[in-house]
């Protein structure tokens, strides 16, 4: 998870600077650096690094209450919509219930295809079992693994079905989401998650 998360900070270098996002891994990202520092925007670096500095020092007394992130969200939100009107937005929110996709998938396409899913299953199914690991060590309570499992497989098939891109276990998600008081499908539901456990147990089962 340390890996993933210096990942993730790598990859949003450039777009808190301003810059034009750059499609690529790390290495490609960090070779756009210098030139994300020559044209970046002001304004865009303003609202990141305030949006930040409130996740970093986010009295710990009201954590409880409103956690940093959400604080962060808001806050950062209003800075750029009020103060700094040239700060980029992620724009144009899609709307209304998903359209039914059809995968258009040949006999010989399969093999093509064969590899990235069997990596997305494995990679999906291991971070959805150490998510319900990490929520059992949290809540003190034990996850059916089978039906995680299941339940993730079903979600992905509807996802392809409509379009979307395939989910997993979110450990941040999870570890963020209990701490701040959520005990329910609910909570979770509102997080852009579901559940596919008993609904007695609290917001850890996530895909």
């Amino acid at each position: 998870m340390t890996g993933v998360g210096v990942i993730i900070i790598v990859l949003q270098i450039a777009t808190i600077l301003g810059a034009e996002p750059v499609s690529g891994g790390p290495l490609v990202q960090i070779a756009a650096w210098p030139e994300a520092i020559a044209n970046g925007s002001p304004h865009d670096l303003i609202a990141g690094s305030a949006a930040l500095a409130i996740c970093i020092f986010w009295p710990c007394r009201i954590r409880r209450f409103l956690p940093s992130a959400l604080a962060a969200l808001v806050i950062g939100t209003c800075i750029a919509f009020f103060g700094l009107t040239e700060a980029r937005t992620i724009g144009v929110i899609p709307s209304g219930l998903p359209v039914f996709y059809a995968p258009q998938v040949g006999f010989g396409s399969i093999g093509y295809f064969l590899q990235p899913v069997l990596i997305l299953a494995l990679l999906g199914s291991v971070d959805s079992l150490l998510t319900s690991l990490i929520a059992d060590s949290k809540t003190r309570t034990r996850h059916n693994p089978d039906r995680e499992l299941v339940g993730q497989g079903l979600d992905n098939l509807a996802a392809g079905i409509l379009g979307a891109l395939p989910g997993s276990g979110a450990t941040m998600g999870t570890v963020t989401n209990i701490p701040a008081g959520g005990h329910s499908p609910p909570a979770g539901d509102s997080s852009g998650v579901r559940f596919y456990n008993a609904p007695h147990l609290p917001c850890d089962r996530v895909c």
